[in-house]
């Protein structure tokens, strides 16, 4: 080496005679010489650049104070040396031309002090290395042969780049960062002995998807063109040069590939065009340091074309790049909110947008001591201190059935704390966001709102502020004795007190109080929808979206007698006088230790996991020591009397709801053996029949399911009977109770109502979560509860990883793009370049005390098909599962908000 790592080549190509000892040389004449006399083998050719080549060779130099001393020391001498200069200029003319490079790329900058020269640094590598001698090959090819030669130039910066491999990890400076030497190689090939991940950002994918077809279309047919459905180009190759001795620079066609366009709504923008680093290529055509395989003509706009194509051969080197990052993904930033200074973190989307992360803030005080079976109380503000609010508090305290039959305990008592991601601040957003709030799922039982279950990175691609919120599970959040004493729903109070602090302080986010829009799935569907029927509620939201969740379903209506039942039950497993009065049965359960009221929850189950949901919600009085009830009468009772906070709403259902509660079993001999041996009495237990359907009629209602949904077959032998078992939970867990809940709510309120069926299969699957990850058998694989809020939040504690499919890249696009539309506008219809579509809400049944199944409209997403080029479908249909809906209609074992004919 002479300075630093230069000259990086030093072994090459030669011209080899062909002898008896050497009877097959690679190489017998400068290719050059070979071009123009026509002696060589034409083929299709496809040939470009990336925007910065030259990061490859200069970005470990510029990002190191010691090797960027030591190389502009010498300038006039290294930058030679780098270029190869010697090769063809003379030791007397090299000053000259030295000059000319300096004075053209650096404006005499010498010692790159600004970010021009030091972009310009970069393109002196990049254009004598790589661009220069890209540009010449191909127009002289294109002279000298009539086979086809087609050109790009690639200006798209992916979240992945080798900079940092060739930059030997020093942290990025300013120019040091771009579409270097071979980032287009990263669309196409997976390298994780680089990259260690493959791509992951939604605009990463399409660029992979597009180039991939690009480049195997080409191998398949000879035309880089593809048609598909998400980027339509016509890549034309070079036209009308064979013969020629004298070329324009405008004859340079090539496809320019740059995204994505903050200011439009393309990701990825591919177009012809011919202008091909006009300047900087002239400048090497008039340097005229190598040879001239086709001579200038002495317009503005032509260019001669200059070439040494042996000396480019020795120079060209591939590698993969690596994006940097502008910013330090762990820099924090402080604001101030009611209660005091917060510090949060910046952080990044899938699509690397900055956002600013404020996790684990308290909103009411530690729910511990007293507190426990109490409404939640404002927290008390931190004075001058500083909140460091950079990580997730814990979850709180829970056994997720839905993990394992006996799970350990997790989290903490002490977790009424919410996380809030933004990305503009208000003193940087003068117009003020909307605001949505993610309440989870897990039966009333378990969940989280913490980071690693409800990550910000899919939602907040767009303007939105994302608020995910923890609330009281189990027995600590919906104990009640059906008084004062416990007057219960302490997991839904928590909720409305979220809602209480985003209205006091979300501001101070940059987010819009008055455009608060609830959303979440099961419980947090519910849950979302539950609040419609709280006063307390009324105006501290304004949107909500019920995904698999309703007030009507059965495991959300009141059930007060139950509940005091459970609730004493409850006492006796832990040592408390179920006997008591209210108040000491209170006392007791106060001064258990958390751990050990949370284990005894499994002292409930009668059948593996079932039931799964013990303590829930109840109807409440309000009174001087209850002043703020969360549920004053079943919802029901309000939606029929028109006594609810009705809000645009959206509501809907997976394909397979099923699976969240019967994939454990159908996955395990040993479980499947125990759940059918008595299968009249476990089915009606996890069914909860016994809640509307006496003991003396309970063995007809079993035989009709039985016979509807497994047609008799009772031992499970074929798939047809194991998803029949998926549908019959499914339906009466949940899709029955949507059904319900849309057309008896349309016909109550004038409020929109938009109902969806969501049916598309991604490469990550909750189906696996709810199953104890246990292997999958025929009939339990498909669209599980929940499978709709994996397009919409980022969960590493469930999944280990984000989307990477294309087609989950697209409907996730899609999905986000229709939530935080709905959030922002009201409207969830969309007009996009993937899928256009108009999402109709329920129409024309306000009043109607009778509607037909079929009024029933609904948008149903499914994808993909393999024998179409559309990877998604999304259309307006009026079949939602007709025959299973008719069957519980008929069934007639639960209250009918709405006769359906």
């Amino acid at each position: 080496m002479l300075i630093l790592a230069e000259p990086t080549v030093t072994f090459a190509f030669v011209i080899e005679k062909q002898t008896l000892l050497n009877p097959t040389p690679f190489l017998e004449d400068d290719p050059y010489n070979l071009l123009k006399s026509g002696k060589f083998n034409a083929v299709p050719w496809i040939c470009g650049t990336t925007e910065n080549e030259g990061l490859a060779k200069t970005a470990y130099i510029l990002r190191n104070d010691s090797y960027k001393t030591t190389f502009l020391k010498n300038l006039d001498v290294n930058l030679p040396i780098f270029l190869a200069l010697g090769i063809t200029v003379s030791s007397d003319d090299m000053p000259a031309v030295y000059q000319k490079i300096i004075d053209f790329y650096l404006q005499g900058d010498t010692q790159l002090s600004n970010s021009k020269s030091l972009k310009g640094f970069v393109d002196i590598i990049g254009d004598r290395f790589f661009s220069y001698g890209t540009y010449q090959s191909a127009l002289f090819q294109a002279t000298k042969t009539k086979v086809p030669v087609w050109v790009y130039r690639y200006n798209y910066i992916s979240e992945l780049t080798s900079t940092d491999y060739f930059s030997f990890n020093e942290s990025p400076v300013n120019g040091t960062t771009g579409v270097c030497h071979t980032d287009d190689l990263i669309p196409l090939l997976y390298s994780p002995a680089i990259f260690h991940r493959p791509l992951t950002s939604f605009s990463d994918i399409m660029m992979s998807y597009n180039m991939v077809q690009m480049w195997t279309s080409f191998a398949t047919f000879g035309n880089p063109s593809p048609n598909n459905k998400f980027v339509k180009y016509d890549w034309k190759p070079l036209v009308g040069l064979y013969g020629k001795t004298r070329v324009n620079s405008s004859d340079l066609q090539f496809l320019y590939m740059e995204g994505p366009n903050a200011n439009s709504q393309n990701l990825l923008k591919f177009e012809m065009r011919n202008d091909f680093f006009v300047k900087r290529m002239k400048f090497w055509d008039n340097l005229r340091i190598v040879e001239y395989p086709v001579e200038k003509n002495n317009a503005i706009n032509s260019i001669a074309l200059e070439t040494e194509l042996p000396i480019a051969m020795k120079l060209l080197q591939h590698f993969v790049i690596i994006l940097v990052a502008l910013i330090n993904q762990n820099e924090s930033i402080v604001i101030t909110i009611k209660d005091g200074k917060i510090r949060g973190i910046v952080s990044q989307t899938r699509n690397y947008r900055n956002y600013y992360s404020f996790r684990g803030i308290p909103f009411a005080k530690p729910p511990i001591g007293n507190l426990r079976f109490k409404d939640p109380e404002s927290p008390i503000p931190w004075g001058d201190n500083i909140l460091d609010a950079t990580k997730d508090a814990p979850k709180c305290i829970q056994k997720n059935f839905f993990t394992s039959l006996d799970p350990k305990i997790e989290g903490k008592e002490d977790c009424l704390y919410l996380n809030v991601y933004t990305p503009k601040l208000s003193k940087k957003c003068n117009k003020k966001l909307p605001v949505m709030v993610y309440i989870f799922f897990g039966g009333f039982f378990a969940g989280s709102g913490r980071s690693d279950y409800a990550g910000p990175e899919y939602l907040l691609d767009e303007d939105v502020v994302l608020v995910s919120i923890n609330y009281r599970l189990g027995v600590l959040g919906f104990l009640s004795l059906g008084n004062d004493d416990a007057a219960g729903n302490w997991g839904m109070k928590d909720q409305v007190f979220a809602l209480k602090w985003i209205q006091e302080n979300i501001a101070a986010f940059g987010g819009d109080k008055n455009r608060v829009t609830l959303f979440g799935s099961s419980a947090g569907g519910a849950s979302s929808h539950l609040h419609m029927f709280s006063r307390f509620s009324k105006g501290l939201f304004h949107r909500a979206i019920s995904q698999s969740g309703t007030a009507l379903l059965f495991w959300t209506r009141p059930l007060n007698n139950a509940q005091v039942r459970n609730a004493k039950m409850q006492a006796s497993f832990v040592g408390c006088n179920p006997n008591a009065t209210s108040k000491d049965i209170v006392e007791c359960l106060r001064s258990i230790p958390v751990d050990v009221l949370v284990e005894s929850s499994k002292k409930f189950k009668l059948i593996l996991a079932e039931p799964t949901i013990t303590f829930a919600l109840v109807i409440e009085k309000q009174t001087l020591l209850n002043p703020t009830p969360f549920l004053e009468d079943d919802p029901y009772n309000l939606l029929e009397s028109g006594k609810l906070n009705a809000v645009p709403w959206i509501c809907g259902v997976t394909e397979n709801e099923g699976l969240a509660k019967t994939g454990y079993i159908l996955r395990n001999d040993s479980y499947k053996t125990t759940f059918l041996k008595n299968l009249d009495v476990n089915l009606a237990i996890m069914l909860a029949l016994g809640i509307t359907v006496s003991s003396g009629d309970m063995p007809a209602v079993y035989q009709k399911i039985i016979d509807f949904y497994l047609q008799g077959d009772t031992q499970l032998s074929n798939t047809n009977s194991v998803r029949g078992f998926v549908d019959i939970i499914g339906d009466r867990i949940v899709s029955y109770g949507i059904y319900q809940s849309a057309l008896f709510q349309a016909t109550k309120t004038k409020v929109p109502v938009w109902v969806y069926r969501y049916n598309y299969l991604s490469e990550l699957t909750t189906t696996d979560y709810f199953s104890f990850n246990e292997n999958p058998v025929n009939g339990t694989i498909g669209v599980c509860h929940t499978d709709d809020l994996i397009p919409l939040l980022y969960s590493p504690a469930i999944f280990h990883r984000p989307l990477t499919s294309f087609f989950d890249m697209i409907m996730s696009f899609n999905m986000v793009q229709m939530w935080t539309s709905f959030a922002t506008f009201g409207n969830p219809s969309l007009n996009n370049r993937f899928i256009k579509y108009d999402w109709k809400p329920l129409v024309g049944l306000y009043g109607k005390t009778r509607v037909n199944s079929s009024d029933l409209q609904y948008l149903y997403m499914q994808g993909p098909n393999a024998n179409s080029q559309n990877p998604l479908k999304f259309e307006m249909r009026n079949d939602f599962f007709v025959n299973r809906m008719k069957f519980w209609d008929n069934l007639r074992i639960v209250e009918y908000p709405v006769e359906v004919v």
